[in-house]
């Protein structure tokens, strides 16, 4: 939560949308900026019971274009290795898994963080 209240009290270069459906809270995804070149990809998130809908392409989709407006030239994500939609979305954006470490803190037993990293190229 304390990224978020950060993020929350200063969103320079970064956005966050909120999916709706039926005026129900389903999902949601972030940019925020690292530094003027760099943007790491936050809080997707999205209801179970809406997978398959086409959702959670339409989230990346707007924060993948939303870092091409603002020029940034690469996009990083921390993830987990179990969350076999996400990382579905990951690899279909071109998104690489370039680093991997264990973590027994947050659940007691191991869990195996992911980063994946996107370079975006300038489109003429």
């Amino acid at each position: 939560m304390k990224g978020l209240t950060e993020f929350m009290i200063n969103t320079d270069g970064g956005e966050l949308w909120i999916a709706e459906v039926d005026g129900k809270m389903v999902g949601s995804i972030a940019i925020t900026k690292s530094n003027d070149i760099v943007a790491q990809l936050r809080w997707f998130v999205l209801d179970e019971n809406y997978h398959s809908m086409g959702i959670g392409k339409k989230l990346m989709e707007t924060a993948i274009d939303f870092c091409k407006k603002q020029r940034y030239k690469h996009v990083y994500l921390w993830t987990v290795s179990i969350l076999e939609t996400a990382r579905y979305l990951y690899r279909k954006y071109n998104f690489t898994l370039t680093e991997e470490k264990q973590n027994y803190e947050w659940t007691g037993s191991k869990l195996v963080e992911e980063r994946w990293d996107l370079e975006l190229f300038d489109e003429k």
